[in-house]
C-alpha cells in the first residue's frame, strides 16, 4: 500500500495505492462511515453549476468502503460510478422541471439533496448499499 502524491490526491481523487502479488498498481478511493451502513457518494458537488460530485471524478479503479462495524469491501470503481452518473443526469433533469425536489429512492439507493456545509452550495448524494454490487473482497474488523 503506498499513499499518492498531493496532486494524485488533489486532482485525481485518489486516497492510496494497492499493489497485487504480480506487481499491477492499483488506485483505491477509501470511504468509511461513523453513522449509517451505506455507501456515501457525492453525484452532483453544485446542482446550480452542474459540477459533478467529488466522487464521480475520481479516477479510482477500486473503491474500499468500511461500515461504521468496521466490515469492509473491495469493489472495483467502475460500476458504482456508472451507477453515480446514471443518477446525476436524472437528478438534474427532474430539477429542471422541479426545481424543490430533494428526494429519490430507487432498488438499493437513495439520493438526497443536501447542503455542502464547506460552502454552503446545493448538491446531490445517494446512499447506496453496499449489497447493490458483487465486492472483489470483503473483510471483517477493519476498525
Amino acid at each position: 500500500m503506498d499513499l499518492p502524491t498531493a496532486t494524485e490526491d488533489k486532482n485525481d481523487k485518489i486516497d492510496l495505492w494497492l499493489t497485487n502479488p504480480k506487481g499491477k498498481r492499483y488506485s483505491v478511493q477509501v470511504k468509511y462511515r461513523e453513522s449509517g451502513d451505506d455507501i456515501i457518494f457525492e453525484v452532483v458537488k453544485n446542482i446550480q453549476k452542474n459540477l459533478i460530485g467529488r466522487d464521480l471524478a475520481s479516477v479510482a479503479q477500486l473503491y474500499f468502503f468500511v461500515d461504521r462495524s468496521g466490515k469492509g469491501w473491495l469493489y472495483w470503481a467502475k460500476p458504482i460510478k456508472e451507477l453515480g452518473e446514471k443518477l446525476a443526469a436524472d437528478g438534474l433533469r427532474d430539477l429542471a422541471n422541479n426545481p424543490d425536489q430533494t428526494n429519490w429512492v430507487g432498488q438499493g439507493y437513495e439520493m438526497k439533496r443536501r447542503s455542502d456545509h464547506a460552502s454552503g452550495e446545493q448538491k446531490l448524494v445517494a446512499f447506496i448499499s453496499p449489497r447493490k454490487f458483487d465486492p472483489i473482497e470483503t473483510f471483517e474488523g477493519i476498525i
